[in-house]
């Protein structure tokens, strides 16, 4: 089999506001020429992941957050211990001091380094979404804050499939995560107690105090 060309990265990235000047970005370039399993990730570079991915992430959605945390989703990767390669254990973990890191340096907005830390941590919960119980899928949207933050969830969901789809001859292989997690929220909410509503009286007496 022929070796994969692996493209140049760019050298800046617009990201809505942010100028990201990979040089500045340690981080990211230590991607380069990091190795993953050619079974899950026929383009095999890491680097070259990132940047597949980041261009599903703008086919997906316009919004900057999302490509800002689909940019630095993987930079656990660059961690691994090279006697472990291709393979990398626990980079979810491993990233999220690096994010944290790359947020301060670069001052991105609070909106950007939230999404960014929730998708490092957690997009690969979310690609084994079908092979968790209900109590660990109730436990992943209670830790994303999936009913208390739905526009973040909605972000998160699209960044996991563009890691998904991030990936040499797979961008159009099925992805139903999300909607497995919309599902299960969907079910969370409908057996949650409704709220007593107020009656005719009470209400007249809450506009009397307003």
């Amino acid at each position: 089999m022929a070796a994969t060309v692996v493209p140049p990265f760019p050298a800046e990235i617009l990201i809505g506001g942010l100028q990201v000047v990979t040089a500045q970005v340690p981080e990211l370039l230590a991607l380069s020429g990091v190795p993953q399993p050619p079974h899950h990730h026929p383009e095999i570079d890491t680097l070259y992941h990132v940047a597949l991915s980041l261009e599903q992430a703008r086919l997906l959605s316009a919004e900057p957050a999302l490509h800002f945390a689909v940019l630095v989703h993987d930079l656990g990767k660059g961690v691994t211990p090279r006697d472990n390669w291709p393979h990398h254990r626990d980079h979810e973990a491993l990233g999220v001091p690096l994010v944290e890191a790359v947020c301060e340096r670069l001052k991105v907005p609070p909106a950007y380094r939230e999404l960014a830390l929730l998708v490092c941590r957690y997009h690969l919960h979310c690609h084994r979404a079908p092979e968790l119980s209900p109590r660990g899928l109730r436990r992943l949207l209670r830790s994303l804050q999936a009913a208390e933050q739905p526009e973040r969830f909605a972000l998160f969901l699209l960044a996991c499939e563009a890691d998904a789809r991030g990936r040499l001859g797979l961008a159009q292989r099925s992805y139903p995560q999300p909607e497995l997690l919309r599902q299960v929220l969907r079910e969370r909410r409908s057996t949650e107690p409704a709220l007593p509503s107020l009656s005719e009286a009470a209400r007249e007496e809450a506009s009397r105090l307003t």
